[in-house]
């Protein structure tokens, strides 16, 4: 199955990394209102105020300021970012946010309003036409504007029809147009296994096949579980190693080091920032103050928490491979790097048996603005529960289309059979893909081992 790889790109005078340029594309309602919330936790980090001033005293700061952002004739900086919706209800809220005054809105594109009735094949085939040359168009004249787009980044979920089938459909035609730039996406979703909703479903599952076929890496984040904002924050973090100094600074970022070891089988869940509070389940844990930061203790206990809560538990299967980003300026790559050692030791149980080294670390030495200067760390994680969690959303489109469960909406609107063919072939490849990683026997498939077994 084919997919596209993350490629390095290296300085040849100094073999050195080259300090990446990013895109990203804001599609549907949710899309939208995460990129809001994003770009204003980048504004605070890097201290540019909301005309895209930098007010900051340390111009560290800058060091990699021109990943996200881009700088005007006027020394002012602006996100690299598209923004679209086939309706105007989210595209206004964003004339209306705090960080209005920041954007491009040469990059803001908006449908004539039909809309997609939450119907993935309503927005692919039928309204996504309508505004997609005009974002092809702003991608091409953006990504001409650096001097390599390293990656396009994008902002969506799978649950909305808009979010599901225009993303699908402009990662389509955006493939062939920058082929040699990396995608991956933060994709805003349900439990695979506690979706409810028919359309959901069957959104999801199509949308799940384009990314299975033309995304780099994917990172889920279940909305009833985790608020925009706290994506928002969570998102800034997997990306701060791109941002800021530290260990490991500009080295393709988390998703490229190693954590993908079969084709398909780069779906993450990513951990919850911020660490801290009482409320949300997954952040209901003191952090130990009186201890004091510097200890591998309070990191491995921080890191045992990230790991346990994310989109799907890390109990419900193993993990494949970890990316952790470890941000603090009293802590070491070394004590880092310690405490995931810890962890790995006490609960091997949790990983596949054959991959020892899964584990790859990240250290920003600029701590998270949102805990006050708390070290934090963040983690992605590819786990064995999610391809299960995939299989059973396979398994679900295949009864909807044995019974004819809501299908007609779809074929109505332009659904046709090699459509939902070649999705469920891409599916089966991942769920494979998954598979795969469970085999007792290195490299073979698991319909081999069945047959040895036998």
């Amino acid at each position: 199955m084919p997919t596209r790889p993350f490629k390095a790109r290296v300085d040849s005078a100094i073999g050195v990394p080259n300090v990446r340029e990013v895109l990203t594309i804001a599609v549907g309602e949710s899309g939208i209102y995460l990129a809001d919330a994003f770009w204003g936790v980048l504004l605070h980090e890097h201290r540019i105020d909301q005309t895209g001033v930098f007010c900051g005293a340390n111009d560290d700061l800058l060091l990699a300021i021109e990943t996200y952002f881009r700088e005007t004739h006027t020394g002012k900086y602006i996100p690299r970012g598209i923004f679209t919706d086939l309706e105007p209800a989210a595209i206004n809220n964003i004339a209306m946010s705090e960080h209005s005054a920041i954007y491009d809105y040469s990059y803001v594109f908006e449908g004539a309003g039909h809309g997609s009735d939450n119907l993935f094949s309503q927005a692919f085939h039928m309204h996504g036409g309508e505004i997609a040359p005009r974002v092809l168009e702003a991608i091409r004249h953006e990504t001409e504007r650096t001097n390599h787009c390293d990656a396009c980044y994008w902002m969506h979920s799978s649950i909305e029809g808009t979010g599901a089938g225009v993303t699908s459909l402009l990662m389509t035609l955006a493939s062939d147009l920058v082929t040699d730039t990396d995608f991956c996406t933060y994709t805003v979703t349900n439990s695979f296994t506690q979706m409810e909703s028919v359309p959901d479903q069957i959104n999801t599952f199509l949308n799940m096949s384009t990314l299975a076929d033309l995304s780099s890496a994917t990172i889920l984040f279940d909305r009833d579980i985790i608020s925009l904002k706290q994506t928002a924050s969570t998102i800034a973090d997997i990306t701060a190693s791109d941002r800021f100094a530290g260990d490991l600074f500009g080295s393709r970022g988390v998703p490229n080091l190693g954590l993908v070891p079969f084709a398909g089988v780069h779906f993450f869940a990513a951990s919850i920032s911020p660490l801290e509070g009482t409320r949300n389940p997954y952040t209901a844990f003191p952090l130990v103050r009186d201890k004091g930061h510097k200890s591998v203790k309070w990191m491995y206990e921080v890191l045992l928490q990230s790991l346990r809560y994310s989109f799907v538990g890390v109990d419900e299967g193993k993990m494949i491979t970890c990316g952790a980003v470890f941000r603090s300026d009293v802590c070491s790559l070394t004590q880092c790097q310690t405490a995931i050692s810890n962890y790995q030791l006490l609960h091997d149980d949790l990983f596949v048996e054959w991959m020892p080294q899964c584990f790859s670390v990240h250290h920003c030495n600029v701590p998270p603005l949102y805990g006050n200067g708390t070290p934090s760390v963040q983690v992605i994680a590819n786990s064995t529960s999610i391809g299960k969690s995939i299989e059973h959303l396979l398994t679900h489109v295949e009864q909807f289309e044995r019974l004819g469960t809501f299908m007609h909406h779809y074929v109505r609107s332009g659904l046709q059979k090699e459509e939902l063919e070649e999705g469920k072939d891409r599916i089966n490849a991942v769920v494979r893909a998954y598979a795969r990683v469970l085999s007792d026997v290195d490299g073979a498939e698991p319909e081999e081992e069945e047959k040895k077994a036998e």
